[in-house]
């Protein structure tokens, strides 16, 4: 009896550490002050810090989800010209048309902390926006993250971390048929996915392993993969684009 009263104490503060864990790093580069982390649909939201030497702390909320819906609650209590936000669902965001995955709990409500990989950075009290950080394994591909419109992807992957109420899962592959900007040239898009989802918080990695090259020089995502990790990777790097 005494020892299970002594492990019970201590139980509960190691599920309340893992309950409150961070997401915490340095982004490299960093030489704009002191600011913070932002999100939000129509107000910016702070959900994290940064300090002068660029080291950056997100707390990841055990009710990030409950808080997101009642924010979204809110916001359609609004008018908004008929404009309403609602959750995307696991089925919905990792999908393949014409074809089929093997999903468990793919009806339900999932987020994430970033906006595709970025993750705005600002200086509240100044009202300025600094620019954007990412986790990705280089900084090149951090730059065609960014630039979008150019069409200059190289092989990499981002990490982000996604939030889920309960257990699910997404497998199998996804090929459809794309077309390269000049609308002349159609290649195989392959997307494999490989979700394990745990409830709460996971770590979920975007890489795209293989490029196609237009005519015109242009390059597009052919091979990619989104694919669950334990924990962020050790040689992730933060990289800094800021604001022009």
């Amino acid at each position: 009896m005494k020892k299970t009263a002594l492990l019970l104490p201590l139980l509960l503060i190691v599920q309340f550490v893992i309950a409150q864990q961070d997401f915490t790093g340095t982004i490299l580069d960093w030489e704009v002050g002191s600011g913070d982390i932002i999100t939000g649909l129509m107000q910016p939201k702070v959900i994290g810090s940064v300090d002068d030497q660029g080291n950056f702390k997100i707390p990841l909320n055990p009710n990030f989800l409950d808080d997101i819906k009642k924010e979204m609650e809110e916001e359609n209590k609004k008018d908004n010209d008929g404009w309403t936000a609602s959750l995307m669902t696991v089925d919905k965001l990792f999908n393949c048309f014409g074809d089929s995955l093997m999903v468990e709990n793919g009806n339900q409500p999932i987020s994430k902390l970033s906006q595709m990989g970025a993750f705005m950075l600002v200086n509240m009290s100044e009202k300025k926006r600094l620019g954007y950080f990412f986790a990705v394994n280089s900084a090149a591909f951090a730059e065609s993250l960014m630039n979008i419109g150019t069409y200059a992807f190289s092989p990499g992957y981002y990490v982000d971390w996604y939030f889920v109420g309960q257990p699910g899962s997404v497998k199998g592959n996804c090929k459809q048929e794309a077309y390269a900007l000049n609308q002349e040239e159609i290649y195989e898009k392959n997307t494999t996915y490989n979700l394990e989802f745990k409830e709460g918080w996971n770590v979920v990695k975007y890489e795209i392993k293989k490029v196609f090259k237009d005519k015109d020089g242009k390059t597009y995502p052919q091979e990619i993969e989104y694919a669950t990790l334990p924990e962020i990777p050790k040689n992730i790097t933060y990289s800094f684009m800021k604001d022009d």
